[in-house]
C-alpha cells in the first residue's frame, strides 16, 4: 500500500496563477475581442436584410437591453429569451444545464475620473439563457405597437417608402417619443 496522496486539482485542471499584469492584459484583451465581434456584427446586419430581420426579432424578445447587446446577443446566442448571470439563477433556485455555454453582454459601471468627472466603462458580463437552464420559459412578450402605428399614420409617406436603412432612426425617434412621455 503506498501513501501517494495527490491534489485532484493539482493535475492540471486549473491554469496557472496570473500576476496582476497579465490578468489586465487579459482582460482588456477580452474586452477589445467582444468590441471587435460587436463592430463586426453591426457591419453584417447593415449588409442583408436577412440578417438585420433576424437582429431586430432579438431587440425585440430582448427590448430592456441596449442595441449594442441585442447585437452581441443576435451573433452568440440569437435564440435567447431570458438571461441571467450563473449566480442569479442560482439564486433562483434554477440549475444550470451540463456542458451549457455563457456568453458575454456588456455591463455598463460609473467611475470617477482623475479630473472629478464621472465616467462610464463596461464590465464583460457572462450570462446564460433560461434555455440553458431547468428554469421555465417566459410567456412571450405582447407588444403595444399602438405608438408605432401612430408614428407611422402621422409620418410623411416619403418616410414610409424609405429604404430599409432607414428604419433605425425612425425607430430611435419612437423611442425617444416614448421617453419623453414618461418625463
Amino acid at each position: 500500500m503506498t501513501n501517494d496522496f495527490k491534489n485532484k486539482q493539482s493535475s492540471g485542471a486549473r491554469p496557472p496563477r496570473l500576476s496582476p499584469e497579465e490578468y489586465a492584459a487579459k482582460k482588456k484583451a477580452e474586452k477589445e475581442a467582444i468590441y471587435q465581434l460587436l463592430d463586426n456584427t453591426a457591419s453584417e446586419v447593415v449588409q442583408s436584410p436577412e440578417k438585420f430581420k433576424a437582429y431586430l426579432d432579438v431587440q425585440s424578445r430582448m427590448d430592456r437591453y441596449t442595441a449594442n447587446n441585442a447585437l452581441l446577443m443576435y451573433k452568440q446566442f440569437p435564440q435567447a429569451s431570458q438571461i441571467k448571470e450563473f449566480d442569479d439563477w442560482a439564486a433562483e433556485g434554477v440549475k444550470v444545464n451540463k456542458g451549457s455555454k455563457t456568453f458575454i453582454i456588456l455591463d455598463p459601471y460609473e467611475y470617477t475620473k482623475k479630473d472629478g468627472t464621472i465616467g462610464i466603462d463596461f464590465n464583460l458580463k457572462r450570462v446564460l439563457d433560461v434555455s440553458q437552464t431547468n428554469g421555465k420559459r417566459p410567456a412571450a412578450p405582447t407588444a403595444n405597437r399602438d405608438s408605432w402605428w401612430r408614428l407611422c399614420s402621422t409620418a410623411p409617406r416619403s418616410i414610409l417608402k424609405a429604404p430599409m436603412s432607414c428604419l433605425i432612426p425612425i425607430w430611435a425617434l419612437s423611442i425617444k417619443m416614448k421617453i419623453r412621455r414618461f418625463m
